[in-house]
């Protein structure tokens, strides 16, 4: 059941599911791998130092992981140790990547976050981008865990940036209904339907469908959150059936009874026991305590509003019981403010008053930790937004940058090439003018030659003239006559 209280807890366990990394047809995916592997092995050439090899060995690793935990990890080790021997670092990222997922799988959050760094460390020093995405995914589901919602959001929204570049559509997906989760946190489910609606339409187009199922869940959780319980009854109406035909039958029953709460909400308490009911059978063969206790929890809330108040009593104090050794605080507030309106019902006043009291304790101690959380949220959604735009305008500026280097270098070729034509169409000119120079001599020492000769014989003549006047051989009388013939 949500309340103000419980509401962001309830959340957390289906975004942990949801955001585990998914790949549809994983056994198909591993025969690939596998038949993959044996070719490799099979080349005469064949080493195991081949990074080749050691990359198929870290993605049959982690294609192993929801099949035999125990052969991905003895994989991912093998990758390990041969990439450190050779020295091949994305090999070293990948094999600490599915490392990371193997202690998730455990619950062993530390070593995840350790594996997960690593990973990280090498990833983002090698710019595997594309391998990087998958480690910050990781680590925003390990933070969130560990409660370090800061640095879940911004490694959720680092890997989100990277999946999109990338066209990687499960893992957006992933990251998104991710992201959804920390602005209901937040109370700003605007802005998480929002996320959810990306993953959703993603899905859609090509997706696993129970990874489509579980997300519906998500939203319907969302929705129920707004008090618009149609909407989320039929989101969670909708999960039933991929849940049913692919054999999970703990999420069905977590349907059911999520089911049965939302009918709770709508005050139709036989509805909601129809529900439930069915939740209850299939957990009889299953060791789900946290459902179950989820189940009694919607039994007593039901009876309550049919006034059947022994049944809804009995329903709570197992609840409560449960709710206390799991030490779910959020959801034993809804129980316990249950068992406060029963006890002033049933007049037993001591313990009304002391279920008022634990009540009063825990919800004061919760929303501490709410207000802490949100203040956290806040600052790293600040933190990251501002150096998301910091990048922004850096990029922005590289761009320019490029575009002035760009355009001098532009301008600098058109340039060089105005002048390379001037040049050449000065060049071209310079030898159009030493032609005609040279055809102009041609003509001038012709013009002197013909001049020449048709000059010597008078001038001969007049020489001999001179000489006979000189030598008194001749008159001037003589001259006179003579010179007109010449």
């Amino acid at each position: 059941m949500f309340s103000s209280k419980a509401d962001i807890r309830y959340l957390v366990p289906l975004c942990i599911l949801m955001l585990a990394i998914t790949s549809h047809g994983q056994r198909n995916i591993v025969d690939s791998l596998s038949t993959k592997r044996s070719r490799i092995q099979s080349k005469l050439n064949y080493s195991e130092t081949d990074t080749t090899y050691i990359k198929v060995l870290y993605e049959l690793a982690k294609g192993y992981l929801y099949i035999d935990i125990d052969s991905s990890e003895a994989l991912a080790h093998k990758a390990l140790k041969l990439s450190k021997k050779v020295s091949y670092e994305k090999g070293l990222s990948g094999s600490y990547l599915v490392l990371g997922l193997v202690r998730n799988s455990y619950q062993e959050v530390d070593k995840s976050i350790t594996f997960g760094q690593m990973a990280d460390s090498i990833a983002l020093k090698g710019n595997y981008n594309s391998l990087r995405a998958y480690i910050l995914d990781l680590l925003g589901i390990v933070y969130f865990k560990k409660g370090d919602y800061a640095k879940s959001y911004a490694a959720s929204r680092q890997g989100l940036l990277l999946a999109e570049k990338q066209g990687n559509h499960i893992l957006q997906v992933n990251l998104n209904a991710n992201i959804a989760i920390y602005f209901a946190i937040l109370r700003d489910l605007k802005s998480s339907l929002a996320y959810f609606g990306n993953a959703l339409r993603l899905l859609e187009k090509k997706g696993d469908p129970t990874l489509l199922a579980r997300l519906k869940m998500n939203m319907a959780g969302v929705y129920t959150l707004k008090k618009e319980y149609e909407k989320s009854r039929k989101l969670l109406e909708e999960a039933i059936p991929t849940f049913q035909n692919h054999g999970f039958e703990t999420w069905e029953a977590l349907v059911y009874a999520e089911l049965g709460n939302v009918y709770n909400h709508m005050d139709r308490p036989n509805d909601a026991l129809g529900h439930l009911k069915r939740a209850d059978s299939i957990l009889e063969f299953h060791n789900d305590i946290e459902a179950l206790a989820s189940v009694f929890s919607g039994y007593a809330e039901s009876h309550y509003q049919k006034e059947t108040y022994d049944l809804s009593w009995n329903y709570a104090i197992k609840a409560d019981s449960i709710y206390k050794n799991l030490n779910q605080v959020p959801w034993r507030i809804d129980v316990l403010d249950l068992l406060y309106k029963l006890s002033k019902e049933k007049n037993r006043v001591n313990k009304a008053l002391n279920y008022l009291s634990e009540y009063k304790r825990l919800s004061d101690s919760l929303e501490v930790i709410d207000r802490s959380l949100m203040f956290k949220m806040l600052d790293a959604q600040t933190k990251f937004d501002q150096e998301l735009e910091r990048l922004k305008i850096a990029n922005i500026r590289k761009v320019e940058r490029q575009q002035m280097i760009t355009y001098f270098f532009i301008i600098l070729l058109l340039g060089l090439m105005a002048i390379t034509i001037l040049l050449r169409k000065n060049n071209v000119q310079r030898k159009e003018s030493n032609e005609q120079l040279k055809r102009i001599n041609q003509i001038k020492d012709r013009i002197f030659s013909i001049i020449g000769r048709d000059l010597k014989k008078p001038i001969n003549t007049l020489q001999e003239i001179l000489e006979l006047y000189k030598g008194h051989e001749i008159t001037p009388k003589q001259i006179s006559e003579i010179t007109p013939s010449l």
